[in-house]
């Protein structure tokens, strides 16, 4: 994994931090995560780190741009718990329900993307949403249109914040923030 997250980086393709997919995995233990949705597949790193964990029996991963999708398909090839769809996320129907929910894909758009997909959580299932605090810690030049994503990704966080009478909502500060949402009408431990 080493090499392909080497890969990833020398290609400027965004993958999730070491500190965030790591504390992902271990939700998936303490929860046994067994079918995963994730939204936004890059090159595929999230996924492939993430299959290996025992739980997990299926990863359906989307990705909209074609020459990304076709990376990763390389990449995934002899996986057999990833699936990966070419599609964009707001066209993909969904035929079944999910353990996790991955929101990582347009930060302009994760709102909709959450009400659209949150209706496809299990009972106990969780969604995690990352970059919740994009641009927080970053050296990037902040450019118009990034001063304007940070905008609406804060939009969206305080969003998220003011569901709290429905569901559980964690706001982590680690590497760009991330978020885990668990409804809250249903039998937690």
């Amino acid at each position: 994994m080493q090499k392909f997250k080497q890969f990833n980086l020398e290609h400027n393709i965004p993958i999730m931090p070491d500190k965030t997919i790591d504390f992902l995995y271990h939700i998936f233990d303490k929860y046994q995560i067994a079918q995963v949705l994730e939204i936004g597949t890059a090159y595929g790193y999230s996924s492939r780190y993430l299959a290996r964990h025992p739980s997990i029996s299926k990863i359906i991963t989307l990705e909209n741009d074609t020459e990304r999708f076709g990376i990763a398909k390389e990449y995934m090839k002899g996986e057999t718990k990833i699936f990966p769809v070419n599609i964009s996320a707001f066209d993909y129907e969904p035929k079944q329900d999910f353990d996790c929910i991955i929101i990582d894909g347009p930060k302009s758009h994760q709102d909709v993307l959450f009400n659209k997909f949150s209706k496809h959580l299990k009972p106990n299932g969780f969604i995690f949403i990352d970059d919740i605090n994009l641009f927080q810690h970053t050296d990037k030049e902040m450019t118009k249109n990034r001063i304007k994503l940070k905008a609406r990704v804060a939009e969206f966080k305080k969003y998220l914040e003011g569901l709290s009478g429905s569901w559980y909502v964690e706001i982590h500060d680690i590497d760009d923030g991330f978020a885990i949402l668990r409804r809250k009408d249903e039998n937690l431990s």
